[in-house]
């Protein structure tokens, strides 16, 4: 009994001292993502002009967006502007609260790229920061909720 004390106790010693003989690793770890799952794809921003690609998924037609810009952003609805390729996507865009619903007047096919335009943004980031910040998800025919696609992050320059 008392050679099982002395040796938990040096196991214990041992393990809070560490083994210096022993280097430390760096670990990376691999991320790994559902390519078919809506997302956010590309963010590009010129002065005040923010555009973002998203990626709707496999999970059924696209219906709606909702877009939450950061704090202070000063976007009107008629400067948010919905492309899949050349062609303007035909949507009505509210505004409540500070957050942005567009609404497709077509349910928008699955696996579908669509650029989000946000002309003459006016952000002002927090101090000290140049980096704003919009919450973007999508609500899907037959899901009952909406699915988060992601940040879309932007560097002002």
């Amino acid at each position: 009994m008392k050679n099982l004390i002395r040796l938990s106790t040096l196991a214990i010693a041992i393990a809070a001292i560490g083994v210096p003989s022993i280097p430390s690793v760096a670990q990376a770890q691999e991320v790994q993502y559902d390519p078919s799952a809506p997302r956010i794809s590309d963010v590009e921003a010129y002065n005040d002009d923010h555009y973002f690609n998203v990626y709707t998924g496999s999970h059924g037609p696209l219906s709606f967006i909702t877009l939450t810009p950061p704090e202070g952003a000063n976007i009107a609805p008629n400067d948010v502007k919905v492309t899949q390729g050349d062609r303007e996507i035909d949507s009505i865009v509210y505004k409540d609260e500070g957050r942005f619903l567009i609404v497709f007047s077509e349910p928008v096919p699955p696996r579908t790229t669509l650029q989000i335009a946000l002309d003459d943004a006016g952000i002002n980031p927090a101090i000290g920061s140049n980096i704003v910040n919009y919450r973007v998800a999508g609500g899907h025919i037959g899901l009952n909720q909406t699915l988060p696609y992601g940040l879309a992050r932007i560097t002002l320059r």
